[in-house]
């Protein structure tokens, strides 16, 4: 049975399977018609397409058929985190130097790339190798929207700092809290740290006016370590936030809101919306990203 299966699983990822139902769908979605996620989420899409950002240009994509990307090919940009991603692409379309930390693969950055017309100087931060690896292929593919890939963990204090892993060929999950996937020490490891201060110091960047944190419950940490690029730079900050948020982080967030900064969430369509700290923690029951927007004129 094994072996059947196995061989199934061969066919089924095979190029030529792989088009035989791309092609279908293609034609479908020319006319408007779409395919429900219930199925789409079991059609494996591996190998590189291209896919476009409104009022932008597009950018192209390897995938190796896990969840982002089969979103993508299948919905689009924002097939993955959808209100997220359109508010980004929005705020992207005006930037000239955005941090991407915590970039996985590398969509949001790719997605800032293409928003911009290329115009913007991108750096993103993934600290796994085989996951950085992935980031760099994606970044290579789109040469020409100036997207640099660094491994590295940002966190508030430069040098050594640990990892905590769950390992697997693909990984959404890996935190620099061990208590995050409440895993042992043991399956830590040891990777290179980096504040988001030391870098733009380092790199010498004239402009950091977005950044995107998406750290496993460690957010607090990179932005005690950007404290003069905040105030600086005076960047847009786009940051999950969830359920279980600690201490640390909203003290982290009431302080940027004692900084000259507004508190905003995502709505419906990207649509970013005023609110108040007292209505963080229900907001974060059911979404995940908020945006810290400067006054301007602080």
């Amino acid at each position: 049975m094994n072996e059947v299966r196995s061989m199934l699983r061969a066919v089924r990822r095979h190029p030529l399977s792989q088009a035989a139902v791309w092609l279908p769908y293609r034609a479908l979605r020319a006319t408007g018609v779409t395919v429900p996620r219930a199925l789409y989420e079991h059609l494996e899409v591996r190998g590189v397409f291209e896919t476009a950002v409104p009022d932008g240009s597009s950018f192209r994509m390897r995938s190796y058929g896990h969840q982002i990307e089969n979103r993508v090919f299948w919905r689009g940009y924002d097939g993955y985190e959808p209100d997220t991603l359109r508010a980004w692409a929005s705020l992207s379309a005006r930037a000239r130097g955005v941090l991407d930390i915590g970039a996985n693969t590398g969509l949001f950055s790719l997605v800032a790339g293409a928003a911009s017309m290329g115009r913007a100087e991108i750096h993103a931060f993934e600290p796994l190798s085989r996951i950085a690896e992935k980031t760099r292929s994606n970044a290579d593919l789109n040469s020409h929207l100036r997207i640099r890939v660094h491994e590295v963990a940002v966190t508030d204090r430069s040098g050594e700092v640990t990892i905590f892993d769950p390992g697997g060929d693909h990984n959404y999950s890996a935190s620099l809290d061990s208590s995050f996937l409440d895993l042992r020490p043991i399956d830590g490891r040891r990777v290179r740290g980096l504040t988001v201060d030391d870098f733009v110091r380092e790199s010498g960047m004239s402009y950091v006016d977005l950044v995107k944190i998406d750290v496993e419950g460690c957010e607090d940490r990179v932005l005690r370590g950007a404290e003069s690029t905040i105030s600086n730079h005076r960047p847009r900050v786009v940051m999950e936030l969830l359920p279980n948020a600690s201490t640390e982080i909203m003290e982290a967030i009431r302080a940027l809101l004692g900084r000259g900064y507004r508190l905003q969430r995502i709505g419906d369509g990207g649509r970013l919306i005023d609110t108040e700290m007292l209505q963080l923690r229900e907001f974060a029951v059911s979404q995940r990203n908020i945006v810290l927007h400067p006054f301007p004129g602080l």
